[in-house]
């Protein structure tokens, strides 16, 4: 016997009710009752088999006549508040009638006042959860009077807990399971059953499966047939046990659980069925197989290796659609007739359906088939009656395409199209006239009201079904249901506010066949109505709630396939191909894990449809490649973007300037990631390595990558971008490959040739050979897309219950391993369930259903490793299990009935953590904060939420939270926390919150990758806030281990940000939060509240004024006009005092402030003297003074240079700097690079570059950020031009010098001179070893070798090159190399035949000017290497368009004439020919003539 088998779970539904009490509320009842509640086995009950205790009384605090009505007592058993929790279907409502609190009824008794008691068995349905016991008392008429519980009113104390049992008979959970099937046929897997006594049936079913997951019971029946595409039946169901079994009884039930659901679909009875059941004794997984009489095991299961193959190589879908308006004429009097009327109207169009005068007519609309078959015409007389005509004859493969090229998925299948034509008037012998028939109107007042309905049915046929039986047995049945579907929609709200109801067809990831939902369109798709109706269909399909699989713009588009809107794109008639790493050969790692991409793509390469973009196109089709992963996982609707609507795209974010439009330059992962966020929302995170050979170390972090993301990455290095797919890595040897699909290839879409090319396939960093696949001396990006998390996730916040018990899944799990021993085929039951039965650790966000083979993660074994993925749906799953509780049923009669109950009812949902409670909540509430910035709101929220003990969690949260969003939420959680210190949060709990955030540092880099960074920059902004004490660095030292990420974190924060000069201001300005007060706008406040406090003399208040400034690193300001203001006025001098004393105590101004006051006011004092004659002495008085009262430290002061003597400044360098300032100021105005060189060599005095240099940098850095890039460019210049790179040392190790004296005006100083330092490294004009050398000369510990660490910093950082290229709004964005690479590129390209025009715009677009001699020196090698003159016909046009200046033309030719002697290695006549160029050049004035 075969049977077709692949299957999956589905989902429990259990009906409740509420208590009905006659619009009683709660509140208005009074606690007339005393209960208690009492179990010898304490408050942990098992449903099923444990007592429970109920005894209750009249509350004889009450008057004696308050029970003089009262009747009955109902014992119920209530929901307490934890197990109410995201729960809608249990909320507590105050109308009794609503309320869901008490769903359970225990029992009802006679009243009577006193000596009640009951001892009630725990019932088997009871799901588990905490409960409490309530008794309502009724009058007479039913009516609730009183009540009492066994609990307070807030319910927080006498609450047991139930732990439910799963199933029918005792220890096991039946859930039902579809095995869908389809028409006869087409098999996608098979049973091959062996009788153990050797009798071997030759009986072969040829019934077929498909691959799904559904919400199956027998009260949806109805939307079973509306879902499911007709020629699918169920076919069996599975038992999951646990303890004492009896296996062969249990698969008669699960036999008879899919008999009956088969019968309550209208499905044939005649129909083998499968039972399903885990042994628990042996830990098999067993399969059963009845006839209806006889049940026999199933010895050996087998599954199909490709399904989506197997399912649309044999099938194909039908689709017919039909407009339909109903007339329903009713009296206003009656409008009980309108609905009498839209049911007749409905019952006469399915009478047409069937009538002998309709006739359909079958054709394809597929363009892609060259010769496209006739259509037929089938009259329904023929389809029942036995003819002989053609069409009787015909199968549905008249109609399917042989294109190979065609993908195996339900949106590229091959379509029937049917069209429904009813003919009016038949044929007749006789003549006849039109005859007109006249319906007397109503009596009374009528309305016409016109019902539209647009059907729009599908199926599946095998290509050998007849197709007149595909119209009679598919089309038509599906027509009258849906038909019936609308209708039944239609009626509740027919007069007042009818649906607009609309099919729609879906085919999400992981589905072989398409479903089909109605959707009301009277509804928007962000309003409740329609999220409800998304959020049943999302919970019975198994389907993830953060994607939108299930909205309009993600439904297929059957009616014409040349458009590619099934998700797949099409050229020139043929898809794209698609996964085309599926059945690479091996990586050749061995015992390595592979993890790959999940969820299919589309292949996009050099020159595809006709567009060439040979040598520069290669990231933007590897972006194409991106964006197709998600419009087929259906994030988006929009389709793949072009390379005009790409450069568009970062033209209009600000990125690119508009020439860029239409351009041939290339793109970066940058890039990359700017496009994905404008077009998709999408955001990514980037890797950055320094080196080819980096790239090994960062399969760890791929790997997850691939496990919970599951995008497929790009890798940018030098001028090349790859797709990387997935990765294959020996976690013990550390030997790994790459699986690369490359954007390069320019040939036809030849599945075969791209894979034995090796366009798609493994790449070792290292091959067998030797060769390098990435190249060491480049750097990498990679760009790694995030899966957005979408709104459906937030609109549908419910909870994803299994109902499987602990012990359960561990029986399953068992049950798997072992059945993989009995299979004969890799995909073995073990593969097709555990993918599934595994969820998503707390907090994360589980992988999404994809292709199901591209989920495992397996060894090359073939033993699952870990798969980290939630859901209950997808191809291949086992999904979550259905009860089979036949008398378990909803009633939509019940006045109680409340939809939201159908998908949400649960069984065996978890006690609830109050700690993972306490998690979930502030969640939501920092969510809320980082949209609404409303910190008042999250604080009194928090104050409200209680539970202290956990804020340590609440700042781990917060924190973590941030971490992974943009500067805007990192600086409103800092503000935030400032806000609570104290107030809500103990300081204890900030300093327990952080060190948590330590300890995790190590997690979170997995996610995070620069979390040391990150996190130092919280602790370093929490210590400048004052929350955190900086001695919380040295004792969190103590508790972690050197090699941690935490020990790392710290170090961070105390070097790169609280040791580095005026890191008080830097830290607070790092995510813009800073107030950007200029600095005389905090002189003249300094000068206002001195003099305020002068003529107050309230000292508290000053030193409260002080601290609101906020600008603690710019105090000093505060000692010098305070002493200066003491020296005016003598009379103040005793209150200035008092005041730097008690400012100094209270640690308001540190000693290094007070010393750096008193230093600049040291500095000054000859300016001083001039207003006040007396002020050397004064001021040596008051240093004598504040060094006597202990708030001045005499060590200080030395530090600062007081005492120290100016020399006199040499003349002829006095003149130097005039004219230096002159030149400088001109350059800033004329940006003319060539004429400031000039006045320099004017100058005659090189000796004093290094000064230029210091003053060069000095008087930008109080300028804009066009004067620092211009200045940045200038160095580049000057590097080349006249100063040396001991020059350029010298310069710096003067700014740096001076770095102290400089900040004092320059708040920010520090940090623009590290950004210059980096940049020049960045431009080689330095190297990173001169940094160094700089750095001995310098003290140890001052400004300047905190400010060299900075700048190693920035240039160590990820995406260094860029970032400081662009650091002032200037640059290309590349480094060096990338520079010389595209102008080699370019000028190949032209060599080759291009247009001079196009090869000046390239250089014009390189945006380096200052590199233009680069430019001419490879020209100049260029013609000399291939003797073409077209070379200087190049530099013509550059030179006449004043593209390429003479003095770089210069430049360039003395480049070329310095390097000959190695030139002539390779070009024998390289001389002769220089002298030839020269000679052309100078008679053409290209060069200065020397």
């Amino acid at each position: 016997m075969e049977f077709p088998a692949v299957f999956l779970l589905g989902y429990l539904m259990l009906s409740c009710f509420a208590a009905s009490s006659h619009g009683v509320t709660f509140s208005s009842l009074h606690k007339t009752l005393i209960v208690s509640a009492s179990s010898p086995l304490g408050h942990v009950l098992k449903a099923g088999e444990d007592e429970l205790t109920i005894k209750w009384e009249f509350n004889q605090t009450f008057p004696p006549e308050t029970d003089s009505t009262y009747k009955t007592i109902k014992l119920k058993l209530c929901f307490a508040p934890e197990s109410q929790t995201d729960r809608p279907w249990r909320k507590t409502v105050n109308e009794l009638k609503k309320d869901k609190t008490c769903q359970h009824t225990i029992a009802t008794r006679p009243y009577t006042p006193s000596n009640n008691s009951f001892v009630w068995t725990v019932e088997r349905d009871v799901p588990s959860a905490n409960f409490f016991v309530r008794a309502y008392v009724m009058n007479d008429q039913e009516v609730v009077v009183g009540y009492g519980q066994n609990t307070d009113s807030s319910k927080s104390y006498d609450i047991f807990t139930i732990h439910a049992i799963t199933g029918r008979h005792g220890s096991i959970d039946v859930a039902s399971v579809c095995f869908s099937v389809f028409s006869v046929g087409s098999l996608v897997g098979f049973f091959y059953m062996e009788r153990r006594k050797g009798k071997i049936s030759q009986h072969k079913h040829e019934d077929s499966l498909i691959l799904h997951v559904f919400l199956v019971w027998l009260y949806v029946a109805d939307d079973m047939r509306g879902l499911l595409p007709r020629g699918f039946e169920v076919i069996g169901a599975l038992i999951v046990g646990t303890t004492n079994l009896n296996v062969e009884r249990s698969a008669r039930d699960a036999i008879d659980v899919a008999s009956r659901l088969r019968k309550a679909l209208s499905q044939s009875e005649n129909q083998s069925l499968v039972g399903a059941v885990v042994d628990p004794s042996s830990g098999a997984l067993r399969f059963f197989v009845s006839d209806g009489s006889v049940v026999e095991s199933v010895d050996t299961v087998v599954y199909e290796e490709q399904p989506e193959k197997y399912v649309w190589e044999r099938g194909c879908i039908l689709s017919c659609e039909i407009p339909i308006k109903l007339p329903v004429y009713y009296s206003v009097k009656d409008l009980k007739g309108a609905e009498d009327m839209l049911i007749r109207a409905s019952d006469a169009v399915v009478a047409k359906f069937r009538d002998s005068k309709t006739t359909y007519v079958l054709e394809t609309l597929d363009d892609s088939i060259t010769e496209a078959p006739r259509a037929v015409i089938i009259r329904n007389r023929e389809l029942d009656l036995p003819t002989e005509s053609d069409a009787k004859s015909l199968l549905c493969s008249h109609f399917c395409s042989r294109n190979d090229h065609r993908s195996h998925s339900a949106e590229n299948a091959d379509k029937i199209h049917i069209t429904f034509l009813l003919a009016t008037s038949g044929a007749s012998l006789k003549p006849a006239a039109p005859v007109a028939e006249y319906i007397p109107g109503i009596a009374c007042e009528a309305k016409l009201l016109v019902v539209d309905y647009k059907l729009k049915v599908i199926g599946y046929a095998t290509k050998d079904l007849p197709l007149t039986d595909a119209v009679s047995k598919l089309i038509i049945p599906g027509l009258v249901d849906q038909l019936h579907t609308m209708k039944s929609m239609t009626l509740p709200n027919l007069l007042s506010q009818g649906p607009k109801l609309h099919p729609y067809h879906f085919n999400p990831p992981g589905f072989l066949h398409p479903i089909t939902t109605i959707y009301d369109s009277l509804y928007g798709e962000t309003e409740m109505k329609q999220v409800e109706i998304r959020r049943s269909l999302h919970l019975r399909l198994g389907l993830p709630t953060n994607r939108p699989l299930l909205r309009i713009a993600s439904a297929m588009n059957l009616s014409i396939a040349k458009d590619g809107a099934g998700g797949n794109s099409l050229r020139k008639g043929i898809p794209l191909l698609k996964d085309v790493h599926i059945g690479n050969p091996s990586s050749g790692v061995n015992g390595g894990d592979v993890s790959l991409v999940q969820g299919s793509y589309e292949y996009y390469h050099y020159l595809q449809d006709g567009f060439d973009d040979s040598g520069w196109g290669c990231a933007y089709r590897s972006l194409q490649t991106i964006v197709s992963w998600f419009k087929i996982q259906q994030y988006t609707s929009i389709g793949v973007p072009s390379h005009r609507e790409i450069q568009q795209a970062l033209v209009e974010i600000g990125d690119k300037d508009p020439s860029f439009i239409g351009s041939r330059e290339w793109i970066g992962a940058i890039e990359l990631s700017f496009v994905l966020d404008k077009l998709l929302g999408v955001s990514c995170k980037v890797m950055n390595v320094r080196s080819g050979d980096e790239l090994p170390e960062k399969c760890r972090e791929l790997m997850l990558h691939f496990e919970t993301q599951g995008t497929p990455i790009m890798i940018g290095g030098g001028v090349l971008a790859y797709t990387l797919l997935g990765v294959d890595y020996n976690d013990t040897n550390g030997d790994c490959a790459f699986l690369i699909l490359d954007p390069h290839y320019t040939g036809s879409d030849d599945l075969k040739k791209i894979v034995n090319g090796g366009w798609c396939g493994w790449k070792k960093a290292i091959d067998s050979k030797g060769k390098r696949f990435f190249l060491p001396n480049k750097f990498y990006n990679l760009l790694l897309p995030q899966r957005p998390n979408m709104d459906l996730q937030e609109e549908m916040a419910t909870p994803r219950e299994g109902f499987l018990t602990d012990e359960q899944r561990e029986v399953l799990k068992i049950a798997t391993e072992s059945t993989e021993i009995l299979s004969s085929s890799p995909k073995s039951p073990s593969w097709l369930m555990s993918e599934y039965l595994v969820k998503a650790p707390a907090g994360e966000r589980a992988p999404n259903v994809g292709i199901a083979v591209k989920h495992v993660r397996r060894s090359h074994s073939g033993k699952v490793v870990r798969v980290k993925k939630e859901g209950g749906g997808g191809k291949g799953t086992w999904g979550k299990l259905l009860d089979t509780d036949a008398d378990t049923h909803i009633d939509r009669n019940d006045p109680n009935y409340d939809s939201g109950e159908e998908p949400y009812q649960l069984v065996g949902s978890p006690v609830s953590d109050p700690l993972d409670e306490y998690k979930r909540k502030v969640a939501s509430f920092i969510n809320e904060y980082f949209t609404t910035c409303d910190v008042d709101l999250a604080a009194s929220e928090l104050r409200e939420l209680g539970s202290s003990e956990y804020h340590p969690y609440f700042i781990k949260r917060l924190v973590s939270m941030a971490m992974d969003r943009h500067d805007k939420e990192k600086e409103m959680a800092s503000v935030l926390l400032s806000a609570l210190y104290s107030d809500v949060i103990s300081s204890t709990h900030i300093n327990q919150g952080f060190f948590m955030l330590l300890e995790s540092a190590d997690d979170l880099e997995v996610d995070i990758l620069d979390t040391v960074e990150i996190l130092a920059l919280f602790i370093a902004r929490a210590v400048v806030d004052d929350i955190l004490p900086p001695s919380f660095l040295t004792r969190a030292k103590k508790s972690l281990s050197e090699s941690s990420k935490g020990f790392q974190v710290l170090q961070t924060a105390e070097k790169s940000y609280l040791l580095a000069p005026h890191h008080a201001e830097l830290v607070e300005r790092r995510w813009g939060g800073s107030t950007h007060i200029t600095v005389e706008e905090v002189k003249k406040k300094i000068s206002d509240l001195l003099r305020e406090y002068a003529e107050s003399g309230d000292t508290s208040e000053a030193c409260r004024c002080i601290r609101q400034l906020g600008v603690a690193f710019f105090h000093h300001e505060v000692v010098k006009r305070a002493l200066v203001l003491a020296m005016e006025n003598r009379a103040a001098e005793p209150l200035i005092l008092k005041l730097l004393k008690e400012a100094s105590e209270e640690g308001l101004i540190s000693s290094s402030q007070m010393g750096k006051g008193f230093a600049r006011l040291h500095e000054s004092l000859d300016d001083l003297a001039l207003d006040i004659p007396s002020a050397k002495s004064l001021f040596e008085s008051l240093v004598q003074l504040a060094v006597t009262n202990g708030w001045l430290d005499s060590s200080s002061m030395n530090s600062q240079g007081y005492g120290a003597n100016t020399e006199a400044e040499d003349e002829r360098l006095r003149l130097y700097k005039e004219k230096i300032v002159t030149i400088i100021h001109e350059y800033f105005s004329s940006d003319d690079t060539s004429e400031l060189i000039r006045s320099l060599e004017d100058l005659g005095l090189p000796e004093y570059n290094p000064i230029f240099l210091k003053k060069l940098i000095t008087l930008a850095m109080d300028r804009k950020n066009r004067e620092k890039e211009m200045v940045s460019v200038l160095l580049s210049a000057l590097h080349i031009e006249i100063f040396s790179t001991q020059d350029i040392v010298d310069g710096f190790t003067l700014l740096l010098e001076s770095a102290e004296d400089t900040a004092l005006d320059i708040l920010d100083a520090s940090n623009e001179l590290a950004l210059f330092l980096a940049r020049a490294v960045i431009d080689d004009v330095l190297a990173p070893l001169n940094l160094e050398e700089i750095g001995n000369r310098l003290a140890p510990n001052c400004n300047g070798s905190e400010t060299i660490h900075v700048a190693q910093s920035f240039i160590g950082a990820r995406h260094a090159g860029e970032r400081l290229l662009r650091c002032w709004g200037g640059g290309t964005g590349w480094a060096v190399e990338d520079a010389k690479d595209k102008i080699m590129k370019l000028l190949e390209e032209y060599e080759s035949g291009g247009v001079v025009n196009e090869a000046c715009q390239c250089i014009r677009d390189l945006g380096m000017p200052f590199f233009n001699h680069e430019v001419v020196k490879r020209a100049l090698v260029m013609a000399m290497e291939k003797k073409n003159d077209r070379m200087l016909d190049l530099l013509q046009e550059c030179f006449s368009e004043g593209l390429i200046t003479t003095n770089q033309m210069t430049k360039g030719f003395g480049r070329i004439k310095d390097g000959l002697d190695d030139l002539a290695l390779d070009i024998p006549d390289a001389d002769d020919k220089f002298k030839v160029y020269y000679e052309h050049a100078l008679v053409r004035g290209w060069l200065v003539p020397v």
